[in-house]
């Protein structure tokens, strides 16, 4: 967690988005990376818990692209 402490550290310092995800939840991810680490994130940023059943394998693999979006030109 050495480098990864590292790579935030530089991020918030020159107020840089970051965007970290995990399968953990909040209590394991901050007993891995620690409380520092997650302070981070907390100051200044929010962080986000998606709970829910996993999804992998629910859809086709050769399903088709979704359409383009939309181009408004002005």
């Amino acid at each position: 967690w050495s480098l990864v402490s590292d790579i935030v550290n530089d991020r918030y310092a020159n107020c840089r988005p970051t965007v970290l995800l995990s399968n953990l939840t909040l209590q394991q991810f901050t007993t891995v990376a620690g409380e520092r680490l997650v302070d981070r994130f907390r100051d200044g940023g929010q962080i986000v818990i998606v709970d829910g059943p996993s999804l992998r394998g629910k859809f086709p693999q050769e399903a088709e692209p979704p359409p383009e979006p939309s181009r408004v030109v002005i």
